[in-house]
C-alpha cells in the first residue's frame, strides 16, 4: 500500500479554497451492518447548548462542567452503538476543515478491520455527515465554540488559540470515553492505517501498558545502536518528543489519572505556544517519575478499571494478561523483533501514588508506526523490509494540502475515486 519513491508523480492537489462537501464512504454490506445506524447527533440528552462553553474560558467551574458534558455525552453515544464496557474503540476526531482527511482515515481504518471505529465530531457538520454515513460518532461540537476560531488554508495549527481549544476538546472527549469504561485507540485524521494493530497491541508487555504512544524520533529502535552516530547525533528514542498522533489509553486507574493530569496541565496553562501534545509530554516526562524498564512490574499495578474490574471487560487487556506474567521482557519473548527495533521501549513509575498504581507507558517503534520523516524521507520501512501498521503524515510544512499531496505520491489517498 505504500509504494517506493519511484511511484509516478501525483496529480495536482485540490484548490485550497473552500473545502468540498464531505464525500460518501464506500463500505461493504457487512461493514454497513456492523456500523450501527446513527440518528441525528442532537438527540435528547446527547448534547448541550454549544454557547455555554467558550474555548478561552479556563475557569475550574467551566472545565468541570465540560468534563461532565463529555462523560455524559460519551455514555449515550456508547449505548447507542452497543460498545460493551471494557471494549476498545478505534477513534479519530475532526472538524469540517479536515473532512477529506477524515474520509481517507475511515477508508483505511475499515479496510484493515479496526475494531469499533468511532469519530469524535468537533463540529455539527461532521456530526451530521457521520449520521448520514452511518459512522458511529460522538457529538463533541458543544466542547468548542467554533465561531470564535480562525484558520488558514493550512488549517488551525498556525492559529494557536484555536488549535489549543481543539486540543482541550479532544482530551475532554477522551476522558468521557474512558469514564464509559472503554479503552481508546486514538489517531489523528492524517494517519493512514495500513495494517491491523490489534495483535501487536495485545502482545508481550505492551498488552498491559496503560498508555502507548508514537514518537517523533527520526531513528529506528534497534537496541544495539551506538550512543552517537557518525554525525554526532544521539539516536535514543526517549530523547524525542512523544507524538500523540497514534495514542492508546486503556481505562485503568493509572490511564484515567494520567489523562486527568493532562487536561489539568492544559487548563492551567496560559502559554499559547504549548498545545495538547506539549502538555502530554510535560505530564509524561516531568510529572510522573517515569523510568525506563525492560519489562513492566506486574504486581501492585495500576491495572484496575473503572468499576473495580482488574483487567476488565472482554478486550485485549484481560485476554493476554495471564500469558505474559512469566515473561521477563520482550527481548526473551520476541528476540528477532527486539533485535530489529520492532518492539516498544517501556517506561514505568517506580514510586506510584497509592490510588493509581504504576503508570506503564510504551513508546511505539518507528519501524511499525513511522512518522512522516521515517516513512517518506528516510524510507526506513522500505529499506528494512518492514510493513508498518500506521503511518502519521508529519514532518511536512504545507498543512492539509501538503499532506494530501504526500499521500497521493505514496498511493494511499483513496478520495480521488
Amino acid at each position: 500500500p505504500l509504494p517506493s519513491p519511484d511511484h509516478p508523480p501525483p496529480s495536482p492537489p485540490p484548490s485550497p479554497s473552500s473545502p468540498p462537501p464531505l464525500p460518501p464512504i464506500e463500505r461493504s454490506a457487512d461493514s454497513a451492518r456492523e456500523s450501527t445506524a446513527a440518528t441525528a447527533a442532537a438527540t435528547a440528552g446527547d448534547s448541550l447548548d454549544s454557547a455555554t462553553l467558550a474555548p478561552t474560558d479556563q475557569s475550574e467551574n467551566a472545565t468541570a462542567a465540560a468534563t461532565t458534558v463529555a462523560a455524559d455525552d460519551a455514555n449515550p453515544a456508547v449505548g447507542r452503538h452497543g460498545f460493551p464496557r471494557g471494549a476498545m474503540v478505534s477513534a479519530t476526531f475532526a472538524t469540517a476543515e479536515l473532512q477529506d482527511l477524515l474520509a481517507n482515515w475511515l477508508s483505511h481504518a475499515e479496510a484493515v478491520g479496526l475494531l469499533n471505529i468511532f469519530v469524535i465530531a468537533l463540529d455539527t457538520k461532521v456530526a451530521a455527515w457521520c449520521a448520514e454515513q452511518q459512522v458511529p460518532f460522538m457529538d463533541a461540537s458543544h466542547l468548542i465554540v467554533k465561531e470564535q476560531f480562525t484558520h488558514s488554508v493550512k488549517g488551525f495549527r498556525e492559529h494557536k488559540r484555536s488549535f489549543n481549544a481543539i486540543g482541550i476538546a479532544k482530551v475532554l472527549a477522551l476522558q468521557g470515553l474512558l469514564a464509559a469504561g472503554l479503552d481508546v485507540l486514538l489517531s489523528d485524521a492524517d494517519v493512514v492505517w495500513v495494517g491491523n494493530p490489534l495483535a501487536y497491541l495485545g502482545s508481550g508487555h505492551l498488552a498491559v501498558a496503560d498508555i502507548a504512544v508514537t514518537s517523533d524520533c527520526i531513528f529506528t529502535f534497534e537496541p544495539e545502536r551506538p550512543e552517537r552516530d557518525v554525525f554526532g547525533q544521539v539516536p535514543d528514542p526517549s530523547r524525542a518528543e512523544f507524538n500523540t498522533g497514534v495514542l492508546l489509553i486503556r481505562a485503568t486507574a493509572a490511564g484515567r489519572a494520567f489523562v486527568s493530569r493532562w487536561e489539568t496541565s492544559q487548563r492551567e496553562s496560559n502559554d499559547m505556544d504549548l498545545h495538547d501534545q506539549s502538555h502530554f509530554n510535560r505530564v509524561a516526562k516531568r510529572g510522573n517519575g517515569l523510568q525506563p524498564v525492560e519489562g513492566f512490574i506486574l504486581q501492585s499495578s495500576g491495572g484496575e478499571r473503572e468499576g473495580g474490574e482488574e483487567g476488565g471487560g472482554e478486550g485485549l487487556y484481560r485476554s493476554v494478561r495471564g500469558e505474559i506474567t512469566n515473561v521477563e521482557n520482550d527481548r526473551e519473548a520476541f528476540p528477532e523483533e527486539w533485535r530489529k527495533g520492532l518492539r516498544p521501549r517501556y517506561f514505568q513509575t517506580l514510586n506510584p501514588k497509592a490510588d493509581e498504581g504504576h503508570l506503564r507507558l510504551a513508546l511505539l517503534p518507528t519501524g511499525q508506526f513511522p512518522n512522516g520523516h521515517t516513512q517518506f524521507v528516510s524510507h526506513i520501512p522500505a529499506r528494512t523490509n518492514t510493513q508498518p501498521l500506521a503511518v502519521h503524515n508529519t514532518y511536512q510544512y504545507s498543512g492539509g494540502v501538503g499532506k494530501v499531496a504526500r499521500f497521493r505520491e505514496a498511493g494511499v489517498w483513496n478520495m480521488d475515486g
